[in-house]
C-alpha cells in the first residue's frame, strides 16, 4: 500500500512531537514492505528531494507561495502515485484547498488530529484559562477550515479526548471512520531493565517551561508541603509563555526555586533526562492532546504522575504505571507524590509495568498496525 504522509516538518528538521511521530510511521510502513513518501516544508529555500531509511522525502521551501505549494503537491501525487494521503500537522500548508484537491485526485484522505487548529487558533485557551467550549470568535475563525475537514475519509485522534471534542463540535460530520490511535515512540538506544529504586527519589519534568504546563504547581508542591522529604528533580525545557519563547519566565522560575535539589537543565534530549530519573511528572493545566512525553518515559522504564487533562490519563494506569491527579484539587498532586515516596517497592513494580506497557502499546510496529486497519477501512 502506497501512502503519502503530509506534515509541517520532518526530521532532522522540526523537533516537535508530530515530526517524529510521522517519521516513526513512515519508516515502519517501509519496514512492513510498503511504500512511504513524506511531503513537508523546510526553512531552506527551494525544493529538496531525498530518501532516508527507505522513505521518499520531498521538502518544500517556505519561499514558495501557497499556490506554488499546491502545484508541487499535485506533481508529487502524479509522481509517487499514492493510494492514500495521510495528513498530520498542517501549518504552512494550503489547508483550505488541500482536502478538496486530494478528493479531486480520487484519493482517500486520512487525517490525524494532533492539535486544536480546526477548533481554535489558541489551543483552546484564552487569557491564560482553559476553554471548555468553542466560542463564536473561534467558530468564525475556523469555519474556512471545515472545507478540509469535510474532505476527510477517516479522522484519527491521538487520544479519545481529541476524537470526542472534535466530534462534539461537529468538525468531521461526513466522516464515517473515527477512532483514537495513540502516538508511537522509538527510543534512541536499546531499552534495558529499569534500575533499582533508591533514595533520594529522582523526579523529572520534561517540556516547555510554560505556566499552562503546570511546572509552577509541581515546584511549589515540592518546595512547601514536601520540602522535608528526600527528593531531587531535574527540569528539562526552556521558558515559554503561550507557546512563545520566554527567557523571563524561565529566569523567574530559577530565581524563585533556588533549592539545590532542583536542577534546571535547559533543552536536552529526552533520553538523557529519562535515564537519570525514577518518576516523570506531567502536571499540565491545559488540555494536552496526548502528552507523548508519557510514552517516552515508559520506554525508559519510568512511571508517570500525570494530570487529569485532555488525553494524558488515557496512557496512565492509575496505581500500576503511575498516578493521575486533578490539578484543581488542592493537595492532589502532593498525595500522588507521597504515594511514590512512601512505597518504594510499588515504584519498582511500576517501572517494570511502564516498560511493559510501552512494548505492548506504543512501539511503531503496534501503532502502524492500527493505522493499517484504518487504511484498509477507507
Amino acid at each position: 500500500m502506497r501512502v503519502l504522509f503530509v506534515n509541517t516538518r520532518y526530521p532532522p528538521e522540526g523537533r516537535a512531537g508530530p515530526a517524529f511521530s510521522v517519521r516513526y510511521m513512515a519508516e515502519q510502513h517501509v519496514r512492513d514492505g510498503s511504500a512511504a513518501t513524506v511531503v513537508c516544508r523546510t526553512d531552506r529555500p527551494g525544493l529538496l528531494r531525498e530518501t532516508c531509511s527507505g522513505v521518499n522525502i520531498l521538502r518544500i521551501g517556505t519561499n514558495f507561495s501557497p499556490q506554488q505549494v499546491l502545484a508541487i503537491f499535485g506533481q508529487a501525487l502524479n509522481y509517487y502515485q499514492p493510494e492514500i494521503v495521510h495528513t498530520n500537522l498542517l501549518m504552512q500548508m494550503p489547508v483550505r484547498v488541500l482536502g478538496r484537491f486530494i478528493k479531486q485526485s480520487s484519493l482517500k484522505l486520512v487525517h490525524t488530529i494532533r492539535e486544536f487548529s480546526l477548533l481554535c487558533p489558541n489551543e483552546l485557551m484564552r487569557s491564560g484559562s482553559v476553554c471548555n467550549e468553542q466560542c463564536s470568535e473561534c467558530r468564525d475563525a475556523t469555519n474556512p477550515l471545515r472545507i478540509f475537514a469535510n474532505s476527510v475519509d477517516a479522522a484519527v485522534g491521538v487520544s479519545s479526548f481529541m476524537v470526542d471534542i472534535h466530534d462534539s463540535m461537529g468538525v468531521f460530520p461526513p466522516t464515517t471512520i473515527k477512532r483514537a490511535i495513540h502516538n508511537a515512540y522509538d527510543p534512541p538506544h536499546q531499552v534495558r531493565a529499569p534500575e533499582a529504586v533508591g533514595l533520594p527519589l529522582r523526579l523529572g519534568y520534561l517540556g516547555r517551561l510554560d505556566p499552562m504546563k503546570g511546572v509552577e504547581l509541581l515546584l511549589a508542591t515540592l518546595s512547601t508541603s514536601l520540602k522535608n522529604r528526600d527528593w531531587t528533580i531535574l527540569i528539562g525545557g526552556r521558558g515559554s509563555v503561550a507557546g512563545n519563547s520566554s527567557p523571563e519566565y524561565e529566569a523567574k522560575l530559577r530565581k524563585t526555586y533556588r533549592d539545590p535539589r532542583i536542577q534546571f537543565l535547559g533543552f536536552l534530549d529526552p533520553a538523557k533526562l529519562l535515564s537519570k530519573i525514577d518518576v516523570l511528572v506531567v502536571p499540565s493545566i491545559w488540555q494536552e492532546p496526548f502528552a507523548r512525553v508519557t510514552i517516552e518515559a515508559y520506554a525508559h522504564g519510568v512511571p508517570v504522575i500525570g494530570s487529569r487533562r485532555g488525553g494524558i490519563p488515557e496512557s496512565i494506569e492509575h496505581g500500576k504505571t503511575g498516578y493521575v491527579f486533578d490539578p484543581e484539587t488542592p493537595g492532589d498532586l502532593e498525595r500522588a507524590l507521597l504515594n511514590i515516596l512512601d512505597n518504594p517497592l510499588q515504584l519498582q513494580a511500576m517501572k517494570s509495568n511502564a516498560l511493559d506497557k510501552w512494548r505492548r502499546e506504543f512501539t511503531p510496529a503496534e501503532i502502524m498496525r492500527q493505522y493499517r486497519e484504518v487504511y484498509s477501512a477507507v
